[in-house]
């Protein structure tokens, strides 16, 4: 059972590099499920802004937008604003890195419900970022993120327990965690899950189930799923051999500069 653990680390290796730079650097065009109507409408113009990569733009109005929501005499604050401007002093977009400020932002929007500044929260101290490491703290703010539906700290929350960090190792709570962030609609839980089914423990591997997960990421253009779903296809494992449908999704991994499909082209196309 403890193998487990070692397949977790490799899979999760890239999710891990992003969880300190890239808690939302995920492209957010329509309001996510937690974030507050009148916050996300006033903060949008400043999100779109930081999506662009237009950084000087992206602070300016977000820190407008967290000006307009405190009236005089009030003390209220845009959680979605503070949590963007503690991404941008986090990761030093736009200007030098102030992680104290960052950590003050995101603190802020967190005790106020945030959810993305929940995990972002949880981030810091799960990695000891301008805090102390402390995975109990680390896990309590995905909690709190994950039962608003984050999938991020859903994915942090099943890494956890698969890595016994802070907690007993615990196959099917970090099972359960990363179903729920794919039934929630999260591509990447979809891909994990279809790893899992090919490399977990042996009782649990299962050809079908590899396919099913894979099918979904790659609908959803994970790269790796996409090579994943024509290997499958070229060699007959979980579903029909297809040469032409192997060719295809081959070469929709390989145009996201994925080189394993690259190569496979190279070869079959000869």
């Amino acid at each position: 059972m403890r193998r487990i653990q070692k397949l977790v680390a490799a899979v999760f290796l890239s999710t891990l590099l992003a969880v300190v730079v890239g808690s939302a650097a995920q492209a957010i065009s329509h309001r996510p499920p937690y974030e507050d109507p009148r916050e996300w409408r006033q903060a949008k113009p400043g999100v779109e802004a930081f999506e662009a990569g237009d950084y000087e733009k992206a602070f300016e109005l977000l820190t407008d937008s967290n000006r307009s929501m405190n009236g005089v005499g009030t003390n209220v604050r845009n959680r979605t604003t503070d949590y963007y401007l503690g991404i941008m002093f986090r990761d030093a977009l736009g200007g030098a890195a102030e992680l104290d400020e960052a950590y003050f932002r995101f603190r802020r929007a967190a005790e106020m419900g945030h959810a993305g500044a929940q995990y972002a929260l949880g981030d810091m101290y799960r990695v000891g970022l301008v805090v102390s490491q402390d995975f109990e703290t680390a896990m309590s703010w995905y909690r709190k993120a994950a039962r608003q539906r984050h999938n991020g700290a859903k994915k942090a929350l099943a890494q956890m327990y698969w890595q016994g960090e802070g907690v007993e190792y615990d196959l099917f709570e970090g099972y359960w965690w990363l179903r729920s962030a794919h039934d929630d609609g999260d591509a990447e839980a979809s891909y994990l899950l279809g790893i899992f089914y090919e490399t977990g423990p042996e009782e649990w591997r299962n050809p079908n189930r590899v396919a099913s997960f894979m099918t979904v990421a790659a609908f959803e253009g994970i790269a790796d799923a996409q090579f994943r779903l024509g290997q499958m296809y070229e060699t007959g494992r979980g579903y029909k051999q297809i040469a032409e449908k192997a060719i295809a999704w081959y070469r929709k991994a390989a145009a996201q500069g994925h080189e394993g499909a690259q190569n496979r082209l190279v070869e079959l196309e000869k």
